[in-house]
């Protein structure tokens, strides 16, 4: 097997694996910053409404120690 066929046939399959190898990283990132910002989000908002909860909660039990 001659040379110039070995990398005529190592360009034409990175040729044709590249883009899909490209393609599936470029999913696999974007679903990671995504999923990164729903986690980012989700925390933020259970940190928010924990917080909320937790003046409610003193509020009430100042109110029933009789404050």
């Amino acid at each position: 097997m001659p040379k110039w066929a070995v990398y005529l046939g190592a360009g034409v399959a990175i040729l044709t694996i590249g883009p899909t190898v490209f393609n599936l990283a470029l999913r696999l990132s974007l679903g990671l910053i995504t999923l990164s910002i729903v986690l980012v989000t989700g925390l933020a908002f259970l940190g928010v409404v924990g917080f909320f909860a937790y003046l409610v909660w003193r509020f009430i039990v100042d109110k029933m120690n009789g404050w």
